[in-house]
């Protein structure tokens, strides 16, 4: 199921997408499990087309589908089903992709405000992809205050391993 949801989110094509949305809700209604790959492919899918509305409703819908402890934390080793990085990732750059700003930054701060709930090693931790879609984004807002508030704030946390934020338009 997964390969199939993921070549057809690759098609740019509503039609697709729908074949892609309907293998879904087959799988749910199958009860298979559904990972964040598969989610990932969904998301990924509807930014392609442009259809943000309908990658925010499959976001909402991961959120809803998580017990209250799990929604924002990482996936286990025993798990693929819990919110992670990569489902942020993907979410927030959809934002980006489709214009969504405001959306992208509410996303980002109830992930980074969640953070204060959990235990440090259950904490969402925002990686060098996120920060890179972070940075996209704010450059597109054309908010340079936000922009390097992010730089200065990645300037200091690598100091010891240099790692350069890969940034693209």
């Amino acid at each position: 199921y997964a390969s199939i949801i993921n070549c057809c989110s690759q098609l740019k094509t509503e039609n697709w997408m729908e074949t892609a949305y309907s293998i879904f809700q087959e799988m749910h209604e199958m009860k298979i499990e559904i990972n964040h790959y598969v989610y990932s492919s969904l998301i990924n899918g509807f930014k392609r087309i442009k259809n943000f509305k309908m990658a925010y409703n499959l976001y909402i819908d991961i959120l809803k589908s998580l017990d209250s402890n799990s929604i924002l934390s990482p996936s286990n080793e025993n798990s693929e089903n819990n919110f992670n990085t990569v489902l942020l990732n993907t979410i927030l750059d959809c934002c980006v992709e489709c214009g969504e700003y405001k959306e992208m930054e509410n996303i980002y701060l109830r992930h980074l405000k969640s953070n204060e709930f959990h235990k440090s090693d259950k904490k969402l931790n925002p990686d060098k992809f996120t920060y890179s879609i972070l940075l996209k984004g704010y450059s597109k807002m054309n908010n340079c205050d936000k922009v390097m508030e992010i730089y200065n704030y990645l300037k200091d946390k690598d100091k010891e391993n240099n790692e350069m934020i890969e940034y693209n338009n």
